[in-house]
Order: C-alpha cells, then structure tokens, then sequence
C-alpha cells in the first residue's frame, strides 16, 4: 500500500533531479557501436568489476558513497572531462543515480544514465570484459583537453576525504535522505548500543551462518518485499542495517515500500569474520518493533529527532552512536556531535546544495505517505 501511495512521489523525485539523460539498451549498444561517448563509468565494486564489466569502461568505486566510508572515487578522478559525454552504469541504475547526482554537482555537464546496467547488457549476451584494468580517459591527461577541443574548465576538483576523516562520520548523524555504509566495528558498537532497529540478510544463501540478530530474507525486489516483508509496518520508523550482496538494491526497494528511518549497508559476512565476529546459526530472529510497543515509540521519537538534521563532518573523530532510516548506509560509529565551527568542506557544500534541492520535495512525500498511512 505505502509503495504504491509514493510511487507518484517517487517519479516526481526522478523528474526533478534529471539533469542527465536516461538510454534504454539499444540506444546506449547504438551508442557504444558508434562512438557516441567518450567515458563509461561503471561505479560497482572493485570485486564486481572484476567479475564482469562493459568493454572500455573506467571503474570509479563506490562512486555513489561519496563522503562515506565506502567511498573509493570522487568526481576529481574525471577533472579535465566535465563537457565529455559519460555515461555511468552499475547493476541496474539504483547506484549510477546517485553517482550521477553529484558529478552534476561538480559541474559536468554532458552526462547519460545506462539504468538497465551490467544487468541488462548481460540478458542479451552483448560482449564483456574480466579482470582489474580500467581506462584511464584522455580527458584526465596532463593537457586537460575537453573533448569540445577547449581547455577544460578550472573549477576546483573535489578532495577525496582522507580515511581518518571519513571513519569519523558519525552514523547516526546526518539527514534521513543519506545511505551510509557501516563497517563491521560501526555495526557491532550500534548493536551494543541498541540502535539497530531491525538487521535484514538478504543474501540467497544463509547456510553457512549469519550475523548473530539478523532476520533472514533472502534478496529484495518490488516483486517480493509485500510478501517478504508484509508484518513490517510497525518498524518503518526504525534504523534498519542491511547486508548481502545484493544490500544496496535492497535498500531502494526498502525506501519505495516505506521505511522512513536511516537505512544502511552493513558489512559483508567475511568481513564480520575477518574483524574477528563468528557467525550463529541460530534460527531468523524476528525484530522487538514487530511486536513491542515501547520500542516502537523509540523508534518514533528517534525518528522525529532526525527530521531535517544538517550533515556536519565532525573535525575530531568521534565515537560511534546510531541511526534511522530513509538514506544513510554509513561508515563510522560514533555518539559525539560534529563541530559547529568546522568551515565547509567540497564535499559538504555537494551534500548541502542536494539537501536543498530535495528539501521541499521530499517533505511533500513524507507528509503524503504519513496521510496516506493515516487514511489506511
């Protein structure tokens, strides 16, 4: 119900936000076949792009986690190709969106979204690549020649936060609009605090064992999250840690059903083993907010407490604390408050002005699901 009460929203959000141009699969072969684009970001995983990738595509990791732990690329690793033709790809859109997003910020220009993704080129057998080897482009070179043949503008790169600053980014402070990843120490501090509302796996194979408190889902589509996760309501206000191979693809589809907290990525089996954690094999745990009223109302207030709340990156490393839902998988865990007298960083002024631009917008989808909710 709540899905299909946002779904208008939802479009509306794409609508605003497209400042680049969506190819079906013929139009982006049509498009490759005949040179149209200079770049193909594919902004997967190290290890997806390894297993698998478009022919000439520059890998840029993680790109779509820019500011957060998880980040590898930034958009300064395309300086000297804003006015060039990129398309960007992932599995299937969710991530090159987001990507896409804060390249526009950083002020390219000339940008196309390959939704279907690697997803979609697999289905009709078009040709891949394997391995680790990534095309530098042209553009990036030392004469910083834009492909319109002119000197590439000299707006300022965007710095790629060092790894001591970005594992101080609290989790559990930041706007509701952001995913965040968590690290397997971030986790464990969050559920020692008691802020993991619910923990989903959504991998499609659980026999090996699994994080001790997970409820065992299996992978998340449109197609199954009513059937899967049909007693959900009562926890839509709750923080909510996926983790899987397929958690980022979760997470949208969690969003669109009508989670409405902090939503994060959580670390991968192996790397909850390699920080030392065993897994339990004990049977799915269901959540205390599926039944408990008291920690219902918690998640409640913990949700109201989040609305609207700035992203500050704090200048001293805090300590890790916790989060709801709607868009943070996050990288470090920690309860002290940032700065108030840090200067903007690049990557803060990105994240503010994509603040305000969906500011107004997503507060008509978040008064219009709770009506919506009213009503039903």
């Amino acid at each position: 119900m709540f899905r299909n009460a946002l779904l208008p929203f939802l479009l509306l959000l794409q609508c605003v936000s497209a400042d680049f141009v969506d190819l079906t699969l013929q139009e982006f072969a049509d498009g490759v076949d005949e040179g149209r684009y200079n770049i193909l970001v594919d902004v997967r995983t190290s290890r997806e792009y390894e297993n698998g990738h478009i022919p000439n595509s520059t890998l840029l990791e993680n790109l779509a986690s820019l500011g957060n732990a998880a980040q590898v690329a930034t958009p300064a690793d395309l300086a000297g190709c804003e006015r060039c033709p990129i398309v960007v790809y992932d599995s299937n859109g969710a991530r090159a969106r987001v990507a896409l997003e804060f390249l526009t910020e950083a002020g390219f220009t000339n940008l196309y979204l390959f939704e279907g993704g690697i997803d979609a080129w697999k289905s009709q057998q078009f040709e891949m690549e394997e391995g680790t080897d990534s095309v530098k482009p042209a553009c990036t070179g030392v004469e910083s020649i834009a492909c319109s043949g002119v000197p590439a503008p000299t707006t300022p790169a965007l710095p790629s936060p060092s790894p001591t600053a970005a594992l101080s980014l609290s989790p559990t402070y930041g706007r509701l609009d952001e995913s965040r990843r968590l690290s397997a120490e971030q986790l464990m501090r969050m559920q020692e605090n008691g802020d993991v509302g619910v923990l989903l796996d959504v991998r499609e194979d659980f026999s090996g064992g699994h994080i001790s408190g997970a409820t065992l889902v299996g992978p998340l589509s449109f197609d199954n999250v009513e059937e899967k996760l049909a007693s959900f309501e009562p926890c839509f206000r709750c923080s909510v840690v996926v983790y899987g191979e397929s958690a980022a693809n979760a997470i949208v589809v969690l969003r669109s059903h009508g989670f409405a907290s902090h939503l994060y990525e959580g670390p991968s089996v192996r790397e909850w083993q390699d920080s030392g954690n065993a897994l339990t094999t004990d049977e799915s745990d269901q959540p205390a907010c599926l039944s408990d009223t008291a920690t219902q109302f918690a998640c409640e207030q913990q949700w109201l407490s989040f609305q609207n709340m700035p992203f500050v990156a704090p200048t001293n490393a805090p300590v890790p604390v916790s989060v709801p839902s709607p868009a943070p998988v996050s990288e470090s865990t920690s309860t002290d408050s940032p700065s108030s007298n840090n200067s903007p960083t690049a990557i803060d002024s990105v994240l503010s002005s994509a603040a305000g631009k969906w500011g107004i917008v997503w507060g008509s989808v978040v008064s219009f699901s709770s009506l919506f909710a009213f009503l039903l």
